[in-house]
């Protein structure tokens, strides 16, 4: 949550952040500002590793299987914060 420095943390287990009101005047909220909440606890596996061999696999009721590490998509996708 380092991008959300302005976040007032509510609890961190689980994770639940949000904005002070007097920074939500904007017309359209932006990305820093956006609340934070979790239903569960981040999984200790997601804490104690790096991400660089993970993949993300869409299958199923698709035409063709895709899977992406996550290289591919930081290069292959615009990323998009607002």
């Amino acid at each position: 949550m380092s991008a959300k420095s302005g976040l007032t943390i509510l609890g961190d287990r689980p994770v639940n952040a949000e904005a002070p009101a007097h920074l939500l005047d904007d017309d359209v909220t932006p990305y820093e500002r956006l609340f934070v909440r979790m239903n569960g606890l981040v999984p200790q596996t997601a804490l104690d590793q790096d991400a660089t061999g993970w993949t993300l696999t869409i299958d199923g009721e698709v035409d063709e299987a895709l899977k992406l590490t996550i290289d591919d998509l930081k290069s292959r996708f615009e990323n998009v914060t607002s």
